[in-house]
């Protein structure tokens, strides 16, 4: 075991590798985050800003949106409460001034008849009354008549200075509605009318004694409510909680009115025109009335719409800047940093001739022109190495060659010695040749390189000679394609191999040995094999003659680490020497050499 440990001139220490641990998944997933682009990182991190100012910008344009719509509601609410409060202080004020009716000593007179009176007091009362009521007429704009309707006359006084047969139903209507205590304003024939009936405190079944009331100005209110739907782009409606009357800007029926009335505040509705409407409504308990207001949707979002088309447009800006800015990364970033990957690729793959060429001024400059000095020094430094290299190859060439067996010369003479002994002058001459032809090729060299067929013409020169030296101990056989290929190889590539079969197969062990040499020929390579029985080849020693021989670190380099090396370092690692258990049961070892220039 330790004559094949001393061929590849290496101590025979186990050499172990140890394997790393498999990393966990979380680690894969970070390893796989760290081999994102910076770019890209830098790109992921400015979208992230974008999409949380872009958020922000969003939830701000809702919140002042619905802002807006509510300050818009709370104006219309704040106009339609002032529209109500202001038509309670005039039904107030004449319901206060029919109040002054009641202590009238002239008209409780003409309401028992008159009976006391001559016709020209009760014709003077009559024209005062209208004088007053004429007066009355002008303290609110809202009043078209006033009138005053007495039963025991049955005649109407008004303020227009007429004097008029009554309507019985109308009067039974007035005093039965100034009853109603929910609502001030009724209705009787499409006229609105504020009624108080005197006394106040009278027989149902018979009525009162005389009914004051004042007729509304349907057309004023109309317009009124004109004004505030205009300034609140609505369409308005006036209406008796009761449904009995209603008067409105928009359809003035009271089917139309009796729908808006069923609606509640804040609900949608969508008219004849298909038109969306916000409902907005208010009611006044003393008069019994209440005000719809019909909004349209377009209305409300209309100044929502003006944040809108400007959030549009600052959206539309953000991503023209967003643009620029990633097509200013991509060019002040992306792509010095892919000039700069681009060139340590070429690097990687062996063109140590790389250079960046560029008319930068930036930081980008200095790593640029960093780069191009690195690469000029490495090549001097790989100029340097390699010069070196050849130097040691020759070196350990010239070892080879000056490494000439005493053991093997002095053997070759003493065979000499003994066939001369015997006469055999003619073999004499051939084992003189060939030992001639040996050391002159070993000693004269003329370069690095050599035509195989040279090579393999040593090779045989040496069998023969070991021939003549082991006799019939060792039974050799070569064997060789008719025609050799045509191929540049390393110099004392082939008969070291051979040597080391016969030196530690044969020299060192008994017995009859075979040692089988033999050149194959295949598509892209050429394979050198040596064969041979001696010693106990185990899988624990080709083992560790295997390491030895891909670590190739020794106090002495020689044999086939030597060979293995000059394979290596001239065609790559597909080529070299290989070892395996022989047929034979000792040890193969092939040397494979590549067809075509490296």
């Amino acid at each position: 075991m330790a004559p094949r440990c001393a061929m590849l001139g290496c101590s025979a220490k186990r050499q172990r590798k140890v394997a790393a641990p498999d990393c966990s998944a979380k680690m894969k997933t970070t390893m796989n985050i760290k081999k994102i682009s910076i770019s890209i990182k830098f790109l992921l991190i400015l979208l992230f800003g974008i999409i949380l100012l872009y958020g922000f910008s969003v939830y701000q344009n809702y919140t002042t949106r619905k802002r807006l719509n509510n300050e818009f509601l709370f104006a219309v609410t704040s106009k339609m409460e002032h529209y109500i409060s202001v038509l309670e202080n005039n039904i107030d004020s004449i319901v206060k001034v029919q109040e002054l009716y009641s202590h009238e000593l002239d008209l409780n007179m003409l309401s028992y008849g008159g009976a006391v009176l001559s016709e020209y007091e009760k014709l003077q009362i009559i024209r005062n009354l209208q004088k007053d009521l004429f007066r009355n007429i002008g303290f609110s704009h809202l009043i078209k008549s006033a009138n005053v309707d007495i039963p025991a006359l049955e005649k109407t006084v008004n303020s227009h200075y007429q004097y008029l047969d009554w309507d019985e139903r109308k009067y039974d209507f007035l005093w039965r509605q100034s009853l109603n205590m929910e609502s001030r304003i009724s209705a009787y024939r499409g006229l609105l009318y504020v009624s108080k009936s005197y006394p106040v405190y009278f027989k149902p079944d018979a009525g009162p004694s005389y009914v004051v009331y004042c007729e509304l100005d349907r057309e004023k209110l109309i317009k009124e409510l004109a004004i505030l739907c205009e300034s609140s782009y609505s369409t308005c409606y006036l209406m008796s909680r009761d449904g009995a009357w209603s008067l409105g800007t928009g359809a003035q029926d009271s089917a139309d009115a009796m729908e808006v009335s069923g609606l509640a505040p804040g609900q949608y509705y969508t008219d004849s025109a298909e038109e969306k409407r916000y409902v907005e409504s208010r009611e006044s308990e003393s008069l019994g009335i209440r005000l719809v207001s019909l909004i349209p949707e377009r209305y409300i979002r209309q100044n929502g719409v003006v944040y809108t088309i400007q959030f549009a447009g600052i959206s539309v800006m953000a991503l023209l800047v967003a643009s620029m800015y990633i097509g200013g990364v991509h060019k002040l970033l992306r792509i010095p940093m892919k000039t700069i990957m681009d060139a340590f690729t070429s690097v990687k793959a062996g063109d140590l001739s790389y250079r960046i060429q560029h008319n930068r001024g930036d930081e980008y400059a200095f790593l640029y022109n960093g780069f191009n000095d690195m690469m000029k020094n490495i090549h001097a430094l790989t100029a340097e190495v390699t010069k070196q290299e050849k130097l040691v190859s020759q070196a350990e060439l010239r070892q080879l060659q000056y490494q000439i067996n005493p053991h093997f010369l002095y053997n070759s003479l003493y065979v000499i010695y003994r066939l001369a002994a015997s006469e055999e002058l003619e073999t004499i001459q051939k084992l003189s040749q060939y030992l001639g032809g040996y050391y002159r090729y070993i000693t004269r060299i003329p370069s690095q390189l050599i035509e195989l067929a040279r090579e393999i013409e040593h090779c045989r020169n040496y069998l023969e000679i070991q021939k003549y030296r082991f006799g019939n101990r060792v039974t050799s056989n070569y064997r060789e394609p008719r025609q050799v290929p045509e191929l540049m190889v390393p110099v004392l590539v082939l008969q070291p191999i051979v040597e080391n079969a016969f030196e530690y197969a044969a020299e060192k062990s008994d017995g009859q040995k075979i040692i089988d040499v033999r050149l194959e020929e295949m598509e892209d390579k050429v394979v050198f094999t040596v064969e041979d029985n001696g010693g106990d080849v185990t899988g624990e020693l080709l083992e560790r003659l295997r390491g030895l021989l891909a670590n190739g670190e020794s106090g002495e380099v020689t044999g086939m680490i030597n060979v293995h090396r000059r394979l290596v370092g001239r065609y790559g690692e597909r080529a070299g020497v290989r070892i395996e258990k022989s047929g034979y049961g000792g040890l193969k070892v092939s040397v494979i050499m590549l067809k075509g220039e490296p």
